[in-house]
């Protein structure tokens, strides 16, 4: 792989830190590599394209096993951000 071509500015939504809504902003960067062109740099914490971290996934897969639906997550969700 090439030295890095650029950076994007992303955020990714994660846990709430108390009843703090919490996002991770970053700086990834894309590099190019001579045989498949431009590639963004892939972060530990989330999924390549996902808008949430893992963790944050992984709770509302929790909550989701456990019976609650995408509108009571949601809702619950809010309620806890308050």
């Amino acid at each position: 792989m090439g030295g890095t071509y650029d950076t994007a500015e992303r955020t990714w939504r994660h846990l709430n830190f108390f009843q703090h809504e919490t996002h991770l902003h970053a700086r990834q960067p894309r590099v190019q590599c001579p045989s498949t062109g431009f590639k963004t740099v892939e972060v530990p914490w989330a999924r390549p394209g996902a808008g949430f971290t893992l963790l944050f996934e992984a709770l509302v897969m929790v909550l989701a096993k456990n019976g609650l639906t995408a509108t009571a997550i949601a809702g619950a969700w809010e309620r806890t951000t308050r």
